[in-house]
């Protein structure tokens, strides 16, 4: 990510914060423009279209498909907890799992409330062998939505893999 342009949405005003100093626009997210120190605004309707697509392509199971044009819009500077989880997906299917972790951390970051990433996040943890660290975001996971089965399951997972269950 570049030089510290990042995007805050604020009641029906969006606002920004540009190397500490807030700006008011109309548009909901920055980018930062590689030839001239300025931000440029991005198209939200075409943002918010991207994430269709690339959800309708993940759904679909067309992952390179998705992987591509998630990987295209990250570039693009919009970053996105699903685009994150799109491109860790790919990365852990290529075995690197280290680099999938830093996109889900950082897509978790971003988005604590995400059950996808959050979910993502825990099992790339598994698949690395750290199991008491899936615990936790599992744990988190589950403090907001009890009723999902399938974190259960990956909590016991985790706990057998502990040697506590």
């Amino acid at each position: 990510m570049r030089r510290g342009y990042q995007a805050r949405a604020q009641r029906s005003r969006p606002r920004f914060e540009l190397n500490n100093r807030k700006i008011s626009g109309e548009s909901a997210t920055l980018r930062h423009n590689a030839f001239i120190d300025i931000p440029v605004a991005r198209d939200l309707q075409t943002d918010l279209q991207t994430l269709n697509t690339v959800l309708t392509f993940a759904q679909n199971r067309d992952f390179e498909r998705a992987g591509d044009l998630a990987e295209k819009t990250l570039a693009s500077g919009f970053e996105h907890p699903l685009l994150l989880n799109v491109v860790a997906t790919r990365l852990e299917q290529q075995g690197k799992l280290e680099d999938a972790l830093r996109l889900l951390e950082r897509a978790v970051s971003i988005a604590p409330g995400d059950v996808g990433a959050r979910n993502a996040l825990s099992l790339c943890l598994q698949r690395l062998d750290r199991p008491a660290d899936a615990l936790y975001h599992i744990d988190e996971l589950l403090k907001d939505h009890p009723e999902l089965g399938f974190a259960h399951a990956n909590k016991g997972n985790a706990l057998i893999d502990l040697g506590l269950l």
